[in-house]
């Protein structure tokens, strides 16, 4: 009977045995899977962190390129703003300019037209002074007629 329980336990041991080798199979199996998987994980990590470093090269230089273009149309503006302070200046030296040349202009005409009519009224007193001797010789006055008038 012992010899036929130790039969029992060695068979048991056996079985245990086999079944632990089994086990260890399928874990050895199971571990190998999932080093493939983290292998297969790991190159995808480094696919995607070459694909995000190119990347973002690419968007650091498109920025710089921003940047740079930013740059560049911030000192054309500057620039045109200048240009325009400039131009509104010389505008504003030409429109005060011609503003005192229309002044000084309509100064002159007012003084000439002033004259021409003093001139008009120089010209009108000798026409009067002039008409007594246009008259024919019987149809003016004497000289004391004149001066009665006169006084």
């Amino acid at each position: 009977m012992q010899a036929a329980q130790a039969q029992r336990a060695i068979d048991e041991a056996l079985q245990q045995k086999q079944t632990a080798e089994v086990a260890t199979a399928k874990l050895q199996d199971s571990l190998q899977q999932e080093q493939e998987k983290i292998g297969g994980l790991i190159q995808e990590v480094g696919a995607a962190r070459q694909a995000m470093t190119a990347s973002a090269e690419q968007q650091r230089r498109a920025l710089d390129e921003a940047q740079e273009r930013a740059a560049a149309l911030a000192s054309e503006l500057a620039g045109t703003r200048r240009e325009i302070k400039t131009q509104s200046a010389r505008s504003k030296t030409a429109e005060d300019a011609v503003t005192r040349q229309r002044q000084a202009s309509e100064r002159t005409i007012a003084e000439l037209r002033q004259s021409l009519q003093q001139e008009r009224s120089k010209i009108g007193a000798m026409a009067r002074d002039l008409t007594p001797a246009r008259r024919p010789a019987d149809q003016r006055e004497p000289p004391r007629a004149r001066a009665r008038q006169s006084g």
